[in-house]
């Protein structure tokens, strides 16, 4: 079965968007212009274009404007998909999973608007939908970087891990989201509690009388260290899974987990300025993309197409 170029070019587009519209939604949220459209959604201020002049009106329109033209292109490729790939391919099963999770994005974006969650809103109903809104992005990222793959397989045999790759692997799924999950309050901390200095930061953590979003924050950067020694050995166990031409993509994983927590750590110490908030999310995505990648390759015995990159 002969998969068209502009097919395999697609869904990298698709991830590369889906990275930008992930990383603007970051700046909505620390630039607090999460409510400058006001409470109306789709429309922003109950224009289709809206006429107001404020900054933060126009950023929050731009990310509601990009994601309409993601999901209209999420629309395209599942289209595609099924026009292309036979019943029971596993690329039109990552194909709807992306639409559902797609739409799923877009109503979670509608509820932290729509129920005003945004701006300087400090409840807890705030930190939940914002986790959830982070645990639904990942998945989504999830199911493109398994839409990429599975195009360019030449076949396809299902062989999960066992044993301690098992246990590794879950290990690593469990710390890893519970590393993004902190990740948020703390994000989120960070734009309702900005520090002067670091010492106040540290001293705002240990009080009992703090909001529980800066006492939650404290267990990001050690839930961090655990999860970067079981990220690394997963993936240096799975590497010799892949392979000879895949085995980059080991290197590739733990040199991302190292960038993490390296930048992670001095994100915190230069009190976290808007431009490493924003390029650590990055990282953390990239880093996320080449775990979904790594353990598809190594244990599904994919074989792709092309000889290097498997995206």
């Amino acid at each position: 079965m002969k998969i068209p170029t502009y097919y395999k070019h697609a869904t990298v587009l698709l991830w590369v968007f889906a990275l930008l519209i992930i990383l603007w939604g970051a700046w909505v949220r620390i630039s607090g212009s999460g409510d400058g459209c006001g409470e109306s959604w789709p429309l922003c201020h109950g224009e289709v274009l809206p006429s107001a002049l404020h900054k933060k009106t126009w950023v929050e329109f731009l990310h509601r404007a990009t994601s309409g033209l993601f999901g209209i292109l999420t629309v395209i490729v599942v289209a595609w998909t099924y026009r292309i790939f036979p019943k029971g391919h596993p690329t039109r099963y990552a194909a709807v999973l992306t639409l559902i999770f797609t739409v799923m994005e877009a109503l979670l974006g509608a509820k932290l608007v729509l129920s005003g969650l945004v701006g300087s809103n400090q409840s807890s109903a705030r930190a939940v939908t914002v986790s959830l809104h982070l645990l639904n992005t990942l998945i989504l990222l999830s199911t493109i970087v398994a839409l990429a793959l599975f195009s360019r397989a030449k076949e396809w045999r299902f062989t999960f891990y066992r044993g301690k790759e098992r246990v590794l692997f879950i290990a690593s799924l469990v710390v890893f989201l519970a590393v993004t999950s902190t990740g948020s309050w703390a994000a989120l901390a960070g734009v309702l509690f900005p520090s002067k200095t670091l010492f106040d930061g540290l001293a705002a953590d240990l009080s009992p009388t703090s909001h529980f979003l800066i006492r939650l924050r404290m267990f990001h950067p050690f839930i961090a260290i655990g999860a970067f020694a079981i990220l690394v050995s997963f993936g240096h166990r799975v590497t010799d899974r892949l392979e000879p031409s895949q085995r980059w993509m080991g290197g590739a994983f733990a040199r991302l987990v190292t960038g993490a927590l390296i930048f992670g750590g001095a994100t915190l110490l230069f009190l976290s300025p808007q431009w490493m908030k924003v390029t650590h999310l990055l990282i953390a995505d990239l880093t996320w993309s080449a775990f979904i990648a790594l353990s598809i390759l190594s244990c599904s015995s994919v074989k792709t197409h092309e000889a290097r990159s498997p995206l």
